[in-house]
């Protein structure tokens, strides 16, 4: 057998080399170019122990796997029978519940205008309305919160008449 270095079997894609000296184990074979002994590989791959090990990795991976799928179902259930369900079908013109307009926004990933909100109160889960999207991020952003929501009215109704005078 002739004599290859790793480094030039890295250069040639070769997948074996052979050094002509023994492995630590003592066998006088080719290596990987990860390194290892190609004997020492059979007889690692074919023991019992190697064997059993890998069956209860295998076994712990899909254990966990097949729980991990089973979580995710029932999360799945648990949202479904939780979720809002709207009281009054969607509007066919997309017009806004609050501001009275149609919905002008484009959803950059399809270039379609995007559908109304479905408006929810968040402590009962409730179906309100539709919204547009201003709307929906108005509200979302004032925290569905009335007094902050008469205070940002005042404001701008105070702004109003101080600009006028």
């Amino acid at each position: 057998m002739e004599i290859v270095t790793r480094k030039e079997a890295l250069i040639n894609n070769l997948p074996r080399y052979f050094t002509g000296k023994k492995c630590k184990h003592g066998h006088l074979c080719e290596k990987t170019i990860n390194g290892g002994c190609i004997e020492c590989g059979k007889i690692r791959d074919s023991s019992p122990e190697t064997k059993k090990k890998r069956k209860d990795r295998a076994s712990k991976w899909n254990k966990d796997f097949i729980e991990k799928r089973r979580e995710r179902e029932r999360s799945i259930i648990r949202f479904r029978k939780n979720s809002i369900k709207p009281t009054t079908p969607y509007p066919e013109n997309s017009i806004c519940d609050s501001c009275g307009f149609p919905e002008t926004i484009i959803d950059k990933r399809y270039g379609k205008i995007k559908r109304l909100a479905v408006d929810h109160c968040h402590e009962t889960n409730k179906f309100r309305g539709w919204l547009c999207q201003g709307c929906n991020t108005a509200l979302g952003q004032l925290k569905d919160d009335s007094k902050r929501i008469e205070s940002l009215l005042n404001y701008k109704n105070n702004s109003l008449t101080k600009d006028s005078e």
